[in-house]
């Protein structure tokens, strides 16, 4: 009797000491899982230490298609093959995936998802908005990509996204020069100016030069909001602002052909440069 007393006892304190095992694992678990809910998803990072972000691009047209929805898909895949040459040019496509940096793009919802560091998404996105609209007129350049070199690729890059950069002895006295095709809502950083396009505007409809651009001009000492005609410049701190071409399209919408100088010893406002 005194042996099944004792086996019976036994029996009893190993179910305790199993039930309160199996409650501690439970309890454990749950405290770590609460505590990397907390701390929140960590961000890979490139081998020289820049972190990884993800991008979505829509790359469906501003404009309507009336011919087919297999145009807006190539429209879609030419931004995206060269998007992909911006970012993978120098490195390579299969070097940069190994790294994190990757792409995926659905032809079905015409959605683009860029996982890369952030400066490159900028980029990318500067480009996606200043691609012409499908249906526009507009100039194309055939490059046999095999035989260019990295200048060549640059320049060519340039063209594509409306961005044309002169050296000191192609812009005159004064220094480098820049000009963009912008949007509104588009942005043009030159040296340490930021130029953001507002509004396009339509004033007088049987004056093709009275057209006008709303514009947030930024540098590091000045903010202002600036309205410049067609044709004219103006002058903030060190830099000359000239609107080339400005084309309305209605609603403040359109696009206006911007140039920027350095100019230190500029100041005023300049006339009209032609009629």
């Amino acid at each position: 009797m005194r042996i099944r007393h004792t086996a019976s006892a036994v029996g009893m304190m190993a179910l305790i000491i199993l039930g309160i095992c199996a409650q501690s694992p439970a309890q454990n678990t749950t405290g770590r899982s609460q505590e990397w809910r907390t701390r929140g998803p960590v961000m890979p990072k490139t081998a020289d230490g820049a972190t990884l972000q993800v991008g979505t691009f829509n790359l469906t047209p501003r404009t309507p298609i009336s011919e087919n929805v297999e145009q807006a898909r190539q429209f879609a895949t030419s931004i995206v093959e060269v998007v992909k040459t911006m970012l993978y040019s120098q490195t390579g496509e299969s070097a940069a995936n190994a790294a994190g940096r990757k792409l995926w793009y659905d032809p079905n919802t015409l959605q683009m998802t860029i996982t890369d560091t952030n400066e490159n998404l900028r980029a990318v996105s500067d480009y996606v908005k200043s691609v012409v609209a499908v249906g526009k007129k507009g100039r194309s350049d055939v490059v046999l990509l095999k035989h260019q070199t990295a200048s060549d690729m640059s320049g060519l890059i340039n063209r594509v996204t409306g961005l044309e950069a002169t050296s000191p002895a192609e812009g005159g006295a004064g220094g480098q020069s820049v000009t963009k095709t912008l949007r509104p809502e588009g942005e043009l950083t030159f040296r340490d100016l930021r130029i953001r396009v507002t509004k396009i505007n339509q004033n007088d409809v049987n004056d093709k030069n009275d057209d006008d651009v709303e514009m947030v001009l930024r540098t590091p000492t000045t903010s202002e909001d600036r309205t410049i005609k067609e044709f004219r410049s103006e002058f903030i701190d060190d830099y000359e602002i000239n609107v080339i071409e400005v084309r309305p399209s209605g609603n403040n919408e359109g696009s206006a052909r911007i140039e920027v100088r350095y100019n230190p010893q500029g100041t005023g406002v300049v006339a009209p440069t032609r009629q």
